[in-house]
């Protein structure tokens, strides 16, 4: 057998055959080891040097190169500062996150800083339905636990000096299944038409707001006016975080279902849930029915003496879906005022009064007081009290939304007068 390499006209036994064509081969793996499996990989195409030239050409120079179709690239992280190529998520952040948030800023929970409180000021309540301030109000439902709330002054990581209060004064370790604590305000639908909700083109928001309590899961419902619809999202508060102010953000996607007031009636009925039992259990998310957390909320109800504080509440359409709460702004105190008397209206002394001089009883007089704000739909009166000269109790008409017309007959010759001293118009939802 000749030696490998040689080429004269020596016989080439077999054995010399096969290690020439081991040599060609050089190990090259099985799929690569013959021409027939060469030219399978090179599609068997007789131009493939032109083939390859013509592709590389179709793509972009490393150099100043222009892309056409819809090019994407990773996001950078948030705050990036290099030559990383700017996606349009990333844009979006940073846009977002430059104005303050969510892409629009309009707090749509009314007196969100708890700076008016028109009924009952500073004063602890245990009634269901207590209002701490304008717009808030504690609903309990207990067979053993009792609770007092109240607004009090203690001023908040943003600044505001108003927050809510609940101290549980008597536990109920061991709720029932149709018990609960919330702290709850109630949104006219005309305040959140733009958020679309029972529609294909239901629109993302985010609350925000202030929390310090006990170490545990608590719960944040969304629903709407017939009870029917509900959203849960739950947060947690740990064990570093106990008895501390936290701020907590939940972002609450559009409900594409359901039907939702726009009017003056009830748009969204918000509940930050401290307690609730299994009648009010459901998941996380939009689901059907009055819902108000899940099986995981704790129960607050559970400590005598444990304390909730919630303070500097805001509800802010997240169009552009950047999942971020604008920087919080303390509200303007007359244009809070304003909307709060929307609801509630609390007339001063003497807000209603008049008077006259008869020479005979039975002189009828009567005085218009007009609202400070356009209530939302004609109010109820209640609790009013009076000062009476020679006139009985007045006959007040039933009010508008506007004002209200109060008519007195006097009692006897002479002055006669009536003003009020206490009472209340609400048009609360």
């Amino acid at each position: 057998t000749a030696t490998a390499a040689t080429n004269t006209t020596q016989i080439a036994t077999t054995a010399f055959v096969r290690t020439e064509l081991a040599n060609l081969a050089d190990s090259a793996p099985a799929a690569l080891d013959t021409l027939n499996a060469l030219a399978a990989a090179l599609g068997d195409d007789p131009n493939f040097a032109t083939t390859v030239t013509n592709s590389l050409a179709l793509k972009a120079p490393l150099a100043s190169p222009t892309f056409t179709g819809n090019p994407a690239a990773p996001t950078p992280s948030p705050g990036d500062n290099d030559t990383s190529i700017a996606t349009t998520a990333f844009v979006t952040a940073a846009v977002a996150a430059a104005s303050g948030g969510a892409s629009v800023k309009r707090n749509r929970i009314v007196n969100g800083a708890m700076q008016v409180s028109q009924e009952n000021g500073n004063t602890a309540g245990t009634t269901n339905g207590y209002y701490v301030a304008d717009q808030f109000a504690v609903y309990r439902t207990t067979s053993a636990g009792t609770i007092t709330a109240q607004r009090v002054q203690s001023v908040t990581p943003n600044g505001s000096k108003d927050r809510a209060r609940i101290t549980i004064t008597a536990a109920d370790a061991s709720l029932a299944a149709g018990e609960f604590l919330t702290f709850n305000q109630n949104i006219e639908g005309q305040e959140v038409a733009d958020f679309r909700y029972g529609s294909a083109s239901a629109k993302q928001s985010i609350l925000r707001f202030g929390f310090k309590g006990p170490q545990g899961t608590y719960a944040v419902s969304v629903k709407n006016s017939a009870l029917n619809r509900s959203f849960v999202s739950l947060f947690t508060i740990s064990a570093p975080q106990a008895n501390t102010d936290t701020e907590q953000t939940i972002t609450i996607t559009g409900d594409t279902t359901g039907t939702w007031l726009t009017d003056t009636g009830i748009g969204l009925s918000i509940d930050i849930v401290l307690a609730c039992g299994s009648t009010y259990q459901g998941t996380t998310g939009w689901q059907a029915g009055n819902i108000l957390g899940t099986s995981g909320v704790s129960n607050g109800m559970g400590t005598v003496s444990a304390v909730f504080e919630i303070f500097d509440v805001g509800l802010y359409a997240d169009f552009a879906s950047t999942g971020t709460a604008p920087t919080w702004e303390l509200p303007d105190y007359d244009d809070t005022l304003r909307q709060c008397q929307r609801y509630c209206f609390l007339p001063p002394a003497n807000w209603i009064k008049a008077s006259g001089g008869t020479a005979a009883a039975q002189a009828a007089f009567s005085v218009v007081g007009y609202f400070p704000a356009a209530m939302r739909i004609a109010p109820t009166a209640s609790g009013f009290a009076w000062t009476l000269v020679n006139a009985p109790t007045p006959t007040m008409d039933t009010p508008t939304p506007h004002s209200v017309h109060t008519t007195v007959t006097s009692s006897a010759a002479g002055v006669s007068s009536f003003t009020n001293t206490a009472g209340v118009f609400s048009s609360r939802m």
